[in-house]
């Protein structure tokens, strides 16, 4: 729990950030997601795991869906500056760049946390160990986090 307050204070700074979701599209479907997954947070907290069970897996792999497509857009912004020699430092400080980067953290913390808790609903010991080691990875991210980007 002291793990998801701290990640989630950090996020509160981070989508305080200006301009975030500009991109048409991306800030409504990360809003989406977003609504998605603080309703399975909250049947966990009503104790409804079976609810919680089969919500999981769809909300994973639209988080997931969308976390991927952000980092597909990054890295090609990121190809296409580097391949003109342009200034990626400069790149970095645009909300062209700031704003999927910051939606992407998001993203990536949901499903991390997604995943932890289907861990913990899952009776399958491989399935298990397999969404902890993700959730790990995708929380372990966050401890890499130098400055919060938009600031």
């Amino acid at each position: 729990m002291i793990v998801r307050g701290v990640v989630a204070l950090a996020l509160v700074a981070i989508l305080a950030a200006p301009g975030l979701g500009q991109e048409p599209g991306d800030r409504g479907t990360l809003g989406q997601l977003e609504q998605r997954s603080k309703a399975f947070y909250d049947l966990l907290e009503r104790g409804e795991r079976e609810r919680a069970a089969a919500t999981w897996p769809a909300l994973e792999a639209d988080l997931t869906r969308f976390h991927a497509g952000l980092e597909e857009r990054l890295g090609r912004m990121r190809d296409e500056v580097i391949e003109r020699d342009g200034d990626l430092e400069e790149v970095y400080r645009s909300s062209r760049w700031r704003d999927p980067e910051i939606a992407s953290l998001v993203a990536a913390y949901h499903l991390a946390w997604v995943r932890y808790q289907a861990a913990q609903l899952t009776g399958d010991a491989g399935k298990k160990k397999a969404l902890l080691q993700k959730a790990v990875e995708g929380f372990s991210q966050f401890l890499l986090v130098n400055e919060v980007p938009g600031t």
